[in-house]
């Protein structure tokens, strides 16, 4: 087996725009034939006449590839639109990105206006960012007319009355366009404008493409799109490298993929090891696409990992033992961590994580799933435990949910076997899942009208928690941006051993809360979301009682920390505490009363049936359910809970905010004991998963 390879070498922007802003005479003799074609759209009630320019040496990367619209103020023709390529610098952005231009005009001739902006949805719903290993892209649009671009990337350049159209109709939370592709409408327009009232020049079309070169609008299936980053690799200090292996297979000779090394990482050193990241892409994915979308080469760079994103691997009997050969070639030719490789992938990419765990488990120390596809796979047991995050959408564009699919259930069961559990879905449970779990944490993503629900199920074999299960609000098929991070903090505690045996380095944050506690993963999740702090910097005391001040101020913080001012009518809570805003924002909502008109004994410790009165009061501010069953008297202490108290503890219970204490074989409500701080960090994990739901 063999690997070729060549270095990427992207000219400079900076370059190429200061190039590109030399008089048209001074450059006009070095520059590459500029051909500008005309092309005409249709649509089923309206067309749209473009002119369109393509590098001559087009390269498609499906998501990663530009699409740039250029508005102009008068009619263009085919010799404007190459005028303005040359004199604005447009064609070196063009060539540099290899990305196509369009030229579009005004429908009238001279002013933009309303009815041009179903032109541009035209337009941009005529994008297609579907790519097959081995196709020809080279003409820059498929044999039906349509733009090889990535629908994250398009950016508008606006001049003249362009400027207020592109302002009005474009640039808005209203804005939209119809993706034929996918099914569904997207939130959002552009990923960034480039706003020239006063004509484009060479000096502001380069300026405005620097600004907004580096966003992406990522698009989530579900009619929601939001920004995230774009990176340029040798800005983030990443070398970008294209490789071919040749294998000892028929079926499939060569495979290649993308290396991402980070400048610190010595791929030749004798004494340091580097763990090793597989990425897969989707079906119709560039391999530089997943590599972008998901971010894990700028987080390999962050945590010192080596990134192979991995280029066509269609379903073949031999893919898994393919990758397996890919490993071992790269431990024994590069500073590789032969213990610490994992796989990861989406959709189509994501079974290929599961299929080589399954055949070839001994090679990898965990696998990381987006939008996992089940149904028509079938998985074999592995050999070994394998360490699986697996994040799905809440939205079913792919049936993968077990509630909706058999197919989910077997590969969940399959790994299950290996990981410690059993999987079936209960339908008295129901919802998305159909069981119960460890542990459960509700993460919200404000700037992305998203909640992430992250889901442990503990081996039943040694207690350890080897499968994370995720589902996450408002996505569809596509994967969540900023999740690498989440999954490798899960998957990175883990190595494999050369006899197949797992090693794990779980996290220990607190020098009391070890990992074979009851409340370990709990008080480590409470501590991740920054709900709670520690009595100091090693010590969490999760046996110690939790004052009323804490708790106040976990809620406070789980609420958002809102902005306050003033001073409460507590005479014993001093402006200046670490907990006086906490106590003044529970106070003005109504959570909290005192113990009388005047003191709120900051410092006396909470019991359970004060806490569960302070929950029930913010659950009712959020204006959450708020219903109430009999579900005290199955408790043989229901009497001491203090009439204030009832309704709130019958709530508590209900939801399953407060669980009952053992005590032999009896569970007790036990309303008048302390809450302790290990409680307290179960009780606040499960309040924020009622109020994310």
């Amino acid at each position: 087996m063999k690997v070729r390879f060549k270095k990427l070498l992207p000219l400079l922007l900076a370059a190429a725009l200061i190039f590109s802003m030399l008089p048209y005479s001074a450059a006009a003799g070095k520059e590459t034939p500029c051909e500008v074609v005309e092309q005409t759209v249709a649509g089923e009630d309206t067309s749209v006449t473009i002119f369109r320019y393509t590098p001559t040496d087009f390269n498609f990367r499906g998501n990663n590839t530009p699409l740039l619209y250029v508005l102009g103020n008068e009619p263009y023709t085919k010799e404007s639109a190459e005028s303005m390529l040359r004199e604005t610098g447009l064609k070196a952005i063009a060539d540099e990105e290899s990305c196509s231009v369009l030229f579009v005009s005004p429908s009238n001739g001279s002013t933009w206006q309303k009815e041009d902006y179903t032109a541009m949805q035209l337009l941009a719903g005529n994008a297609t960012d579907v790519y097959l290993y081995g196709n020809d892209y080279s003409a820059g649009v498929s044999k039906e007319g349509k733009f090889y671009s990535g629908r994250f990337r398009h950016y508008i350049f606006a001049e003249g009355s362009a400027v207020a159209f592109a302002k009005e109709y474009l640039d808005t939370e209203t804005a939209k366009y119809y993706l034929p592709e996918w099914y569904a409408w997207t939130d959002a327009f552009g990923a960034g404008y480039v706003y020239c009232e006063k004509g484009f020049t060479a000096a502001n079309v380069a300026a405005g493409w620097n600004a907004v070169r580096k966003t992406n609008r990522m698009y989530i299936n579900n009619g929601i799109t939001y920004k995230t980053p774009y990176f340029y690799w040798e800005e983030c200090g990443i070398e970008e490298t294209v490789h071919t292996f040749e294998t000892k297979y028929e079926g499939l000779p060569t495979v290649e993929y993308y290396m991402y090394v980070p400048k610190t990482v010595d791929m030749s050193s004798k004494t340091q090891k580097y763990p090793l990241v597989l990425l897969f892409h989707g079906s119709g994915m560039h391999p530089q696409a997943i590599a972008q979308n998901t971010a894990w080469p700028v987080l390999g760079a962050k945590e010192n990992f080596v990134v192979l994103s991995v280029n066509g691997m269609y379903k073949s009997d031999v893919n898994a033992d393919v990758m397996a050969d890919l490993i071992d070639y790269m431990v024994q030719n590069y500073a590789i961590d032969a213990t610490r490789v994992y796989a990861t992938g989406f959709s189509k990419g994501a079974w290929e994580s599961m299929n080589i765990a399954s055949k070839r488990a001994e090679k990898l120390a965990g696998i990381g799933l987006y939008e996992a596809v089940y149904e028509g796979f079938a998985f074999s047991e592995p050999k070994y435990t394998i360490p699986m995050y697996s994040i799905s959408g809440q939205a079913e564009f792919y049936k993968v949910f077990p509630k909706v699919t058999q197919g989910a259930v077997d590969s969940l069961n399959t790994i299950g076997k290996v990981n410690g559990y059993s999987y079936t879905y209960d339908e008295k449970i129901g919802g998305l899942w159909g069981r119960t779990f460890d542990l459960t944490e509700a993460i919200p993503l404000p700037g992305e009208r998203s909640v992430m629900n992250v889901h442990s199920i503990a081996s039943e074999k040694d207690g350890v928690v080897y499968t994370k299960l995720v589902d996450v609000k408002n996505l569809s098929h596509n994967v969540q941006p900023g999740a690498a991070a989440m999954i490798w903090e899960f998957l990175s505690q883990f190595s494999r051993n050369a006899d197949g045996t797992l090693n794990v380095a779980e996290k220990q944050t607190f020098s009391d809360v070890t990992t074979s506690d009851w409340y370990y993963y709990t008080v480590e999740a409470a501590a991740r979301a920054k709900l709670f702090n520690g009595v100091s910097a090693t010590e969490f005391e999760p046996e110690g009682g939790m004052s009323r001040a804490m708790f106040a101020t976990v809620l406070y913080r789980s609420a958002g920390a809102p902005a306050v001012s003033g001073a409460t009518s507590f005479t014993d809570v001093k402006t200046g505490k670490w907990y006086s805003d906490a106590v003044l924002w529970a106070n003005e909502n109504g959570i909290v009363n005192g113990v009388s008109a005047t003191e709120f004994e900051p410092e006396a410790l909470i019991t359970r049936e004060q806490a569960a009165t302070m929950l029930y009061r913010y659950a009712k501010k959020l204006g959450l359910n708020a219903e109430t069953a009999d579900e005290l008297a199955a408790f043989e202490d229901a009497s001491a809970v203090s009439g204030y108290a009832k309704e709130a503890m019958a709530w508590a219970i209900h939801e399953g905010i407060i669980l009952g204490r053992g005590a032999g074989d009896k569970d007790l409500l036990a309303p008048g004991a302390t809450l302790t701080r290990a409680e307290a960090a179960a009780v606040m994990l499960r309040m924020n998963v009622l109020v994310n739901r």
